[in-house]
């Protein structure tokens, strides 16, 4: 998008997601983006309460602030409750305060 790092105005299913040296790397449906690591200085899990279920969404900020990428799944079709593996990655990052 312009800006060194920075991934933004894309949405959709997230297909896979690779390390490339110092960059990770987003493939999804109807995107390609990479995300340069040593941009990111802060990584917040944000839990927000919906009108059925809570979502959570894993945010990446740079040091000034500005977010680069706001990461979340879509909610299960069958009762609108947050996807179990997507729960279960964000609970299982390192440092994570529950």
């Amino acid at each position: 998008a312009g800006t060194p790092g920075a991934l933004g105005g894309h949405s959709g299913a997230l297909l896979r997601a690779d390390r490339l040296g110092g960059r990770l790397r987003l493939v999804g449906t109807g995107f390609l983006a990479e995300l340069d690591e040593r941009a990111v200085a802060r990584a917040w899990v944000v839990h927000q309460p919906g009108r059925q279920r809570a979502r959570s969404t894993l945010e990446l900020y740079a040091t000034d602030g500005r977010l680069l990428a706001a990461l979340g799944a879509p909610p299960r079709a069958t009762d609108g409750s947050e996807c179990a593996v997507w729960r279960a990655l964000l609970l299982g990052l390192p440092g994570l305060i529950h």
